[in-house]
């Protein structure tokens, strides 16, 4: 027969919420790890003193920068996690629901250390606005002095007019108003920075297309045979003819000093209050492109010289094509290529600036 041991189970050690543990010897563990944890502190505790006594003590000045350094680290973690992200403003502004800190207002949390610097990366907007303005006066300075170049032209003022150089000259004063604009509000405005690109841009746009097509006019019926082609062609070969026999008359007279030209007629002044702007502009012809007579071909009235080739209507009209025009297409081309790009600079700004704040 198996014997059977008559051994009694072991006690049942009970501690107060805990289940009922068999063969465990609670609070003896315990105490022995309270013990090991009690002498590990004892000895962390005798390591720091030693260290303590060996270095130097800090001065009240770097434990205060320390300390601030410190709390402007805990501030900035927290706001990071507490406020969340925004989309950022662009230069037209911000809305009450998205705003990000102003223009040019420098670093957010002004800590001690080069970790702490959230400064602005954009410039100020006294850097700006000057920049801009000296970038908008060489951008269109070349195509202003085409339009008063043109505007100064002596065919151009007789044919066209001289109106737009005025309109040209008084261009800059949109720059000169938008660097004003931007120093006043303290940051660079979208609308007025298009603004400003563009309205110089249409205004020499059209200048540029008002003079391709009235050149173009002009001159193909200044080339006509006919002289009745245009009425102030036909007023100028009036004047002419009234020159011509003023020319004649002197001659007739024996003014010997007509040979020299029919401005040193007795008679010229008298009768150029008259004629005086035909008279002085086929006077500048003849200088210009030695030609004679006006419709046809004919003597050389205010310079000395025999018959030319070519009648002063038809080299006119030549210089018209070969300068004004292509000089005038020039400005057009020009300021539409900036029109075209300032308004896709425009577009792709509004739409990023969309995409992020949706």
């Amino acid at each position: 027969m198996k014997r059977t041991s008559s051994r009694s189970p072991p006690p049942l050690i009970r501690t107060a919420g805990d289940a009922p543990h068999f063969g465990r010897q609670a609070p003896a563990e315990s105490d022995a790890t309270a013990a090991g944890v009690a002498d590990r502190e004892h000895i962390k505790q005798g390591i720091l003193k030693q260290l303590e006594g060996q270095l130097p003590e800090r001065d009240a000045q770097g434990s205060d920068s320390s300390a601030r350094l410190h709390r402007a680290n805990d501030s900035m973690v927290h706001h990071r996690n507490s406020v969340p992200a925004q989309a950022p403003c662009g230069y037209g502004g911000c809305n009450s629901h998205s705003r990000s800190p102003s223009y040019g207002r420098g670093p957010l949390i002004a800590g001690d250390g080069p970790s702490l610097q959230l400064a602005d990366k954009r410039p100020p907007p006294e850097v700006v606005s000057p920049l801009f303005t000296f970038g908008c006066v060489i951008l269109f300075l070349p195509p202003i002095l085409q339009a008063v170049y043109l505007a100064g032209d002596v065919d151009v003022k007789y044919w066209i007019g001289s109106w737009f150089g005025h309109v040209a000259v008084l261009l800059p004063l949109v720059f000169v108003g938008s660097f004003f604009f931007h120093l006043r509000h303290g940051r660079p405005h979208r609308t007025v920075l298009v603004l400003c690109l563009l309205i110089p841009s249409v205004v020499l746009l059209g200048i540029g297309q008002h003079l391709v097509v009235s050149a173009q006019t002009v001159a193909r019926r200044l080339g006509d045979s006919k002289c009745n082609a245009m009425e102030e062609k036909q007023k100028m070969q009036d004047s002419a003819d009234a020159l011509q026999s003023l020319f004649q008359s002197c001659v007739a007279a024996g003014e010997n000093q007509v040979s020299q030209g029919v401005q040193w007629c007795s008679q010229y002044e008298a009768s150029r209050a008259k004629h005086r702007s035909d008279w002085d502009y086929l006077l500048s012809t003849e200088e210009r492109f030695n030609c004679g007579g006006w419709c046809d071909v004919g003597q050389q009235l205010f310079l000395p010289g025999a018959f030319r080739r070519d009648p002063c209507s038809e080299a006119v009209s030549e210089s018209l094509r070969r300068k004004v025009v292509r000089t005038a297409a020039q400005l057009r081309f020009y300021s539409f290529f900036v029109m075209a790009a300032v308004s896709v600079a425009a577009l792709c700004a509004a739409m990023s600036q969309r995409c992020l704040s949706g």
